[in-house]
């Protein structure tokens, strides 16, 4: 049990240690996706092959502890990973686009002998959309961002159990039903 424990801190500290990544947030909450969705498949397969099981007939009433349980496990396993993988996606997205701006502006330049106007717009567009936020103190930024991952990951984790607030709803206010 002790090593499970060692394994699973060192797990967690080898994800923070990429946060110093520009890229690191905004992948996690795209692993975050990927991870709930692996976890939502994966749990469904588990419980449409243990249906045919004689002593799991009952199991599709635990597709919560077996959908968290499948989260946890991909992301302790796997997370790091992944994360890794959306890093450098980002990465390379940001390589070529920078490539083709300056390409683009080089090619204008040589032309025109002037500064591309669709590189002052890109810049005004850029300031109007993330200007706020970089006017921000870093420690805000860092909250913000950290409540924009603890929400978004919360939605995915709620999501779930949409179907389940609707039938309360339903059984809450019978007056509520059309027919």
């Amino acid at each position: 049990m002790n090593s499970m424990y060692h394994f699973v801190r060192y797990q967690l500290q080898e994800i923070i240690k990429l946060k110093s990544d520009k890229h690191f947030y905004f992948a996690l909450l795209l692993s975050l996706k990927f991870i709930l969705m692996s976890a939502t498949i994966s749990a469904y397969l588990y419980i449409t092959l243990m249906t045919d099981v004689s002593w799991a007939k009952n199991i599709s009433n635990y597709y919560t502890v077996i959908w968290a349980g499948s989260a946890i496990t991909l992301f302790i396993l796997v997370g790091k990973y992944v994360i890794q993988f959306h890093m450098k996606v980002f990465d390379a997205i940001d390589e070529y686009f920078r490539k083709f701006i300056d390409w683009y502006s080089i090619r204008y330049w040589k032309k025109n002998k002037k500064d591309s106007p669709i590189l002052s717009g890109i810049s005004k567009v850029s300031t109007k959309l993330f200007g706020w936020y970089y006017k921000m103190p870093p420690k805000r930024r860092k909250m913000l961002l950290f409540a924009l991952i603890f929400c978004y990951g919360t939605y995915f984790i709620l999501i779930n159990f949409v179907d389940d607030l609707a039938l309360a709803i339903d059984h809450a206010f019978p007056e509520l039903d059309d027919s």
